[in-house]
């Protein structure tokens, strides 16, 4: 071994020491393989006063909070409603009615990195009135932004409820898809990203 060989073994051995000293002091950093979640820990450390970050990636207004949302408890429990239920004793089946983002904080604890297939059809933010809500554009003025700021904390908690041979399908539209690609690269990497599968909606 040479003497400049030896010199990077020993950089690259004080690298990782530092990097599990940064897993140890940031463990909401850490994402469910062990690995340090750069992305994460520049938006924990955005909060702080005494950090200056270079912006990378997407950002947008409220994605600092939007990331510490999916890092808070849930506020809410779960509850079995026997009237509504079909064999609950035997069923594998489990349907949850109620906010999806509380229902994902809970589900975290039994079936993080466990779930297989994760499918959802989000707000598309067209302004139409449904009967759910579709439009984002009085929230702080920032019709893109809002959104990102509800989907992200979702993402996020998402990611972490995969198996690591897990896949999710998302259906959205023109409105929200260039932005959606952007924090999905971010969440789940660059290179987890398959395919779009495109169906005509209107003749």
């Amino acid at each position: 071994m040479t003497e400049q060989q030896g010199q990077q073994s020993i950089e690259a051995d004080e690298l990782d020491d530092r990097i599990d000293r940064l897993k140890d002091l940031f463990p909401e950093a850490v994402d469910k393989k062990g690995m340090l979640d750069i992305g994460m820990l520049h938006s924990m450390l955005a909060a702080s006063s005494h950090v200056r970050l270079n912006q990378s990636g997407y950002s947008w207004a409220g994605k600092d909070a939007a990331y510490a949302l999916a890092k808070t408890p849930p506020s809410s429990h779960m509850e079995l409603r026997p009237e509504k239920s079909v064999n609950a004793s035997r069923t594998h089946n489990l349907f949850i009615e109620g906010d999806n983002l509380e229902a994902l904080k809970l589900l975290k604890k039994t079936c993080g990195g466990k779930v297989k297939i994760i499918y959802i059809d989000p707000p598309y933010n067209t302004g139409h009135n449904f009967v759910f809500r579709d439009s984002f554009a009085g929230d702080e003025g920032d019709i893109h932004g809002s959104w990102c700021s509800m989907m992200y904390p979702r993402l996020v908690l998402a990611w972490e409820l995969l198996a690591d041979d897990g896949v999710m399908f998302i259906s959205i539209d023109d409105n929200e898809q260039a932005e959606l690609k952007l924090m999905c690269d971010e969440v789940f990497g660059e290179n987890s990203f398959v395919s779009t599968l495109i169906w005509q909606k209107k003749t």
